[in-house]
Protein backbone atom coordinates (compact mmCIF):
# COMPACT_ATOMS: atom_id res chain seq x y z
CA UNK A 1 0.00 0.00 0.00
CA UNK A 2 1.72 3.19 -1.00
CA UNK A 3 3.36 5.51 1.30
CA UNK A 4 1.90 3.23 4.18
CA UNK A 5 -1.64 4.75 3.90
CA UNK A 6 -4.85 2.62 4.88
CA UNK A 7 -8.40 3.36 4.13
CA UNK A 8 -10.76 4.64 6.91
CA UNK A 9 -12.10 1.83 8.87
CA UNK A 10 -9.39 -0.37 7.11
CA UNK A 11 -8.07 -2.80 10.39
CA UNK A 12 -4.44 -1.41 10.88
CA UNK A 13 -3.68 -5.44 10.92
CA UNK A 14 -4.41 -5.55 7.32
CA UNK A 15 -1.80 -3.34 5.73
CA UNK A 16 0.95 -6.18 6.42
CA UNK A 17 -0.71 -8.46 4.43
CA UNK A 18 -1.34 -6.03 1.38
CA UNK A 19 2.78 -4.66 1.51
CA UNK A 20 2.83 -8.90 0.98
CA UNK A 21 0.61 -8.46 -1.98
CA UNK A 22 -2.67 -9.48 -0.93
CA UNK A 23 -2.65 -13.35 -1.26
CA UNK A 24 -5.68 -14.96 -0.93
CA UNK A 25 -6.67 -17.19 0.99
CA UNK A 26 -8.95 -19.16 4.24
CA UNK A 27 -7.70 -19.04 7.77
CA UNK A 28 -9.97 -20.91 10.47
CA UNK A 29 -9.62 -22.80 13.59
CA UNK A 30 -11.41 -25.13 16.29
CA UNK A 31 -12.17 -24.27 19.18
CA UNK A 32 -10.98 -26.70 22.18
CA UNK A 33 -13.19 -27.32 25.43
CA UNK A 34 -11.99 -25.42 28.64
CA UNK A 35 -10.95 -27.11 31.50
CA UNK A 36 -7.99 -26.06 33.42
CA UNK A 37 -5.71 -23.80 32.00
CA UNK A 38 -3.21 -22.11 35.02
CA UNK A 39 -2.70 -26.36 36.19
CA UNK A 40 -1.32 -27.45 32.00
CA UNK A 41 0.48 -23.51 31.68
CA UNK A 42 2.33 -24.57 34.87
CA UNK A 43 3.04 -28.01 34.64
CA UNK A 44 4.08 -28.53 30.70
CA UNK A 45 1.07 -31.30 30.93
CA UNK A 46 1.95 -33.99 28.11
CA UNK A 47 5.48 -33.35 27.65
CA UNK A 48 8.39 -35.55 27.60
CA UNK A 49 11.38 -34.71 28.80
CA UNK A 50 13.32 -35.20 25.49
CA UNK A 51 10.14 -34.67 23.15
CA UNK A 52 8.73 -31.86 21.26
CA UNK A 53 5.88 -30.82 18.98
CA UNK A 54 6.13 -28.91 15.94
CA UNK A 55 4.49 -25.29 15.73
CA UNK A 56 1.01 -26.50 13.57
CA UNK A 57 0.51 -29.16 16.49
CA UNK A 58 0.93 -27.02 19.76
CA UNK A 59 -2.57 -25.77 20.15
CA UNK A 60 -3.94 -29.38 19.94
CA UNK A 61 -0.91 -30.76 21.98
CA UNK A 62 -1.95 -27.89 24.72
CA UNK A 63 -5.87 -27.44 24.53
CA UNK A 64 -5.81 -26.33 28.47
CA UNK A 65 -3.07 -23.88 28.01
CA UNK A 66 -4.25 -22.33 25.02
CA UNK A 67 -7.81 -21.94 26.35
CA UNK A 68 -6.61 -20.07 29.16
CA UNK A 69 -5.26 -17.90 26.27
CA UNK A 70 -8.39 -17.60 24.09
CA UNK A 71 -10.79 -17.48 26.84
CA UNK A 72 -11.35 -14.84 29.88
CA UNK A 73 -14.47 -13.60 31.28
CA UNK A 74 -12.90 -10.03 30.43
CA UNK A 75 -13.33 -11.09 26.61
CA UNK A 76 -16.93 -12.33 27.89
CA UNK A 77 -17.58 -9.55 29.31
CA UNK A 78 -16.64 -7.64 26.00
CA UNK A 79 -19.21 -9.81 24.19
CA UNK A 80 -21.92 -9.08 27.14
CA UNK A 81 -21.15 -5.66 27.21
CA UNK A 82 -20.62 -6.19 30.90
CA UNK A 83 -17.05 -5.09 31.00
CA UNK A 84 -16.99 -1.70 32.64
CA UNK A 85 -15.54 1.35 30.59
CA UNK A 86 -12.96 1.97 33.67
CA UNK A 87 -11.89 -1.29 32.93
CA UNK A 88 -11.70 -1.86 29.18
CA UNK A 89 -9.38 1.49 29.05
CA UNK A 90 -7.17 0.12 31.60
CA UNK A 91 -6.62 -2.67 29.29
CA UNK A 92 -6.51 -0.39 26.09
CA UNK A 93 -3.80 1.55 27.94
CA UNK A 94 -1.63 -1.41 28.50
CA UNK A 95 -2.26 -2.93 25.61
CA UNK A 96 -0.77 -0.01 23.88
CA UNK A 97 2.33 0.33 25.90
CA UNK A 98 2.11 -3.63 24.89
CA UNK A 99 2.34 -2.69 21.30
CA UNK A 100 5.48 -0.66 22.11
CA UNK A 101 7.31 -3.26 23.12
CA UNK A 102 6.26 -5.63 20.22
CA UNK A 103 6.99 -2.91 17.88
CA UNK A 104 10.60 -3.44 19.38
CA UNK A 105 11.10 -7.30 19.78
CA UNK A 106 10.19 -7.57 16.29
CA UNK A 107 12.39 -5.01 14.70
CA UNK A 108 15.39 -7.32 16.68
CA UNK A 109 13.61 -9.97 15.64
CA UNK A 110 13.76 -8.67 11.85
CA UNK A 111 17.36 -8.17 12.34
CA UNK A 112 17.81 -11.36 12.90
CA UNK A 113 15.82 -13.40 10.49
CA UNK A 114 16.32 -15.92 7.32
CA UNK A 115 15.14 -14.25 4.54
CA UNK A 116 12.44 -16.72 4.09
CA UNK A 117 11.30 -14.59 7.02
CA UNK A 118 11.74 -11.12 6.18
CA UNK A 119 8.73 -9.65 4.27
CA UNK A 120 5.87 -10.88 6.81
CA UNK A 121 8.12 -9.26 9.69
CA UNK A 122 8.79 -6.22 7.93
CA UNK A 123 5.33 -5.57 6.74
CA UNK A 124 4.10 -6.77 10.63
CA UNK A 125 6.60 -3.95 11.51
CA UNK A 126 4.37 -1.52 9.30
CA UNK A 127 0.99 -2.63 10.66
CA UNK A 128 2.20 -2.41 13.91
CA UNK A 129 3.53 1.60 13.76
CA UNK A 130 -0.23 2.58 12.33
CA UNK A 131 -1.62 0.65 15.43
CA UNK A 132 -0.16 2.31 17.25
CA UNK A 133 -1.85 5.22 16.31
CA UNK A 134 -4.82 4.08 15.86
CA UNK A 135 -4.53 3.41 19.38
CA UNK A 136 -3.74 6.96 20.14
CA UNK A 137 -6.50 8.17 18.14
CA UNK A 138 -9.09 5.94 20.56
CA UNK A 139 -7.95 6.98 23.27
CA UNK A 140 -8.30 11.15 22.09
CA UNK A 141 -11.71 9.92 21.30
CA UNK A 142 -12.33 7.96 24.98
CA UNK A 143 -10.20 11.06 26.83
CA UNK A 144 -7.74 8.54 28.23
CA UNK A 145 -4.52 9.66 29.14
CA UNK A 146 -1.81 7.19 27.59
CA UNK A 147 0.50 6.52 30.66
CA UNK A 148 4.52 4.74 30.62
CA UNK A 149 3.68 3.20 33.13
CA UNK A 150 3.11 -0.83 32.72
CA UNK A 151 1.37 -3.09 35.37
CA UNK A 152 3.08 -5.85 36.38
CA UNK A 153 1.47 -8.42 33.58
CA UNK A 154 2.66 -5.90 30.77
CA UNK A 155 6.34 -5.07 32.34
CA UNK A 156 6.27 -9.25 32.56
CA UNK A 157 5.27 -9.58 28.96
CA UNK A 158 8.23 -6.94 28.00
CA UNK A 159 11.15 -8.96 29.90
CA UNK A 160 10.22 -12.40 28.59
CA UNK A 161 10.11 -10.83 25.08
CA UNK A 162 13.90 -9.97 25.91
CA UNK A 163 14.86 -12.91 27.27
CA UNK A 164 13.10 -15.08 23.91
CA UNK A 165 15.33 -12.72 21.65
CA UNK A 166 18.46 -13.87 23.69
CA UNK A 167 16.81 -17.58 22.92
CA UNK A 168 17.27 -16.97 19.75
CA UNK A 169 15.35 -16.98 16.02
CA UNK A 170 13.26 -19.99 16.62
CA UNK A 171 11.97 -19.48 20.11
CA UNK A 172 11.25 -15.76 19.14
CA UNK A 173 9.22 -16.22 16.26
CA UNK A 174 7.22 -18.77 17.80
CA UNK A 175 6.43 -16.80 20.68
CA UNK A 176 5.48 -13.86 18.09
CA UNK A 177 3.37 -16.60 15.96
CA UNK A 178 1.75 -17.86 19.52
CA UNK A 179 0.59 -14.18 20.90
CA UNK A 180 -0.78 -12.50 17.69
CA UNK A 181 -2.78 -16.00 16.73
CA UNK A 182 -4.35 -15.99 20.65
CA UNK A 183 -4.60 -11.88 20.12
CA UNK A 184 -7.00 -13.27 16.78
CA UNK A 185 -8.92 -15.92 18.14
CA UNK A 186 -9.58 -14.61 21.50
CA UNK A 187 -11.27 -11.30 19.83
CA UNK A 188 -12.94 -13.44 17.62
CA UNK A 189 -14.53 -15.14 20.46
CA UNK A 190 -15.88 -11.77 21.80
CA UNK A 191 -17.55 -11.42 18.29
CA UNK A 192 -19.26 -9.30 17.14
CA UNK A 193 -18.65 -7.47 20.94
CA UNK A 194 -21.03 -5.38 22.39
CA UNK A 195 -22.37 -2.38 20.86
CA UNK A 196 -19.66 0.16 23.01
CA UNK A 197 -16.83 -2.57 21.97
CA UNK A 198 -18.13 -3.64 18.27
CA UNK A 199 -15.60 -1.30 16.96
CA UNK A 200 -12.51 -2.63 18.94
CA UNK A 201 -13.95 -6.52 18.08
CA UNK A 202 -14.54 -5.85 14.43
CA UNK A 203 -10.67 -3.89 14.06
CA UNK A 204 -9.01 -7.22 15.41
CA UNK A 205 -11.08 -9.84 13.65
CA UNK A 206 -10.46 -9.08 10.13
CA UNK A 207 -9.44 -12.26 7.28
CA UNK A 208 -6.16 -10.35 6.42
CA UNK A 209 -5.25 -10.32 10.27
CA UNK A 210 -6.09 -14.02 10.06
CA UNK A 211 -3.72 -14.35 6.74
CA UNK A 212 -0.70 -12.50 8.61
CA UNK A 213 -0.90 -15.03 11.45
CA UNK A 214 -0.60 -17.47 9.04
CA UNK A 215 2.35 -16.66 7.49
CA UNK A 216 3.59 -16.16 11.11
CA UNK A 217 3.32 -20.03 11.53
CA UNK A 218 4.89 -21.27 8.58
CA UNK A 219 8.10 -19.09 9.89
CA UNK A 220 7.51 -20.58 13.77
CA UNK A 221 10.39 -23.08 15.09
CA UNK A 222 10.06 -26.90 16.00
CA UNK A 223 12.10 -28.13 18.91
CA UNK A 224 11.29 -27.85 22.86
CA UNK A 225 12.38 -24.48 22.79
CA UNK A 226 9.66 -23.43 20.45
CA UNK A 227 7.48 -25.04 22.53
CA UNK A 228 8.26 -23.91 25.98
CA UNK A 229 7.80 -20.08 24.50
CA UNK A 230 4.87 -21.19 22.68
CA UNK A 231 3.59 -22.09 26.68
CA UNK A 232 4.94 -19.07 28.39
CA UNK A 233 2.73 -16.84 25.56
CA UNK A 234 -0.02 -18.79 27.31
CA UNK A 235 0.84 -17.96 30.20
CA UNK A 236 1.63 -14.73 29.50
CA UNK A 237 -1.72 -13.92 27.40
CA UNK A 238 -4.00 -15.18 30.81
CA UNK A 239 -2.14 -12.86 32.93
CA UNK A 240 -2.83 -10.11 30.81
CA UNK A 241 -6.31 -10.62 30.77
CA UNK A 242 -6.36 -11.32 34.36
CA UNK A 243 -4.79 -7.33 35.16
CA UNK A 244 -7.82 -5.90 33.34
CA UNK A 245 -10.51 -8.24 34.75
CA UNK A 246 -9.42 -7.42 38.50
CA UNK A 247 -9.19 -3.84 37.59
CA UNK A 248 -10.92 -1.87 40.55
Amino acid sequence: MPGGHRRTGQSVREIAFCIRGGRSGRWGFDLLPADNPAKEAASGQGLLENDWVPARNLITSHPLAWQGAVRHPFLAGVRDGVVPATAFDIWLGQDYLFVLDLLSFQASLLAVAPRSAQRTLAGGLVALEAELGWFESQAKRRVLALSSDRQPATEAYRLALAKLLEDGFEPAITALWALERAYLEAWRGAAPGAPAYGEFVAHWTTPEFGEYVAELETAAGEGREAEDAFLEVCRLERGFWDMAWSAP
